[in-house]
Order: C-alpha cells, then structure tokens, then sequence
C-alpha cells in the first residue's frame, strides 16, 4: 500500500468576507492512498473549533503511516 500526503493552498475563487475579514484561499491537506492497481484520493481543511489544522493532519496521517 503507498500512501502520499501533502498541503496545500487552494484559491478560492472570490474571496470569503464576514466579520471585517477576508479569506482568498483554502489551506487543505489532499491525501492518496494505492493499493492492488486502486487509488482512492481525498482531501480535507480540519474542523477549527476542535483545534483541527492541517499541520495536525498531517500529524495524525504520518503517525498511521510509520504502522
């Protein structure tokens, strides 16, 4: 099984205001898992009011990956 995992920053397309603030990207944590000729991809930002960050993620993803 090969498992590849990395952050990046996606470009919202028109920036998110609320509150005085603006957001004009999305950082995200994309994820591929192959096995047996099958790949299986995904991605992910984290929930922020549980301390959720895609350095954490990240964390968490290398952790499975030395198992």
């Amino acid at each position: 099984m090969k498992l590849r995992f990395q952050k990046e920053s996606w470009p919202l397309k028109k920036p998110f205001r609320f509150a005085g603030h603006a957001i004009a990207s999305s950082d995200v944590v994309t994820v591929s898992l192959s096995r047996g000729g099958y790949t299986g991809q995904g991605e992910a930002t984290g929930v922020i009011y549980r301390g959720e960050t895609p350095d954490t993620i990240c964390a968490q993803i290398a952790g499975i990956e030395s198992r």
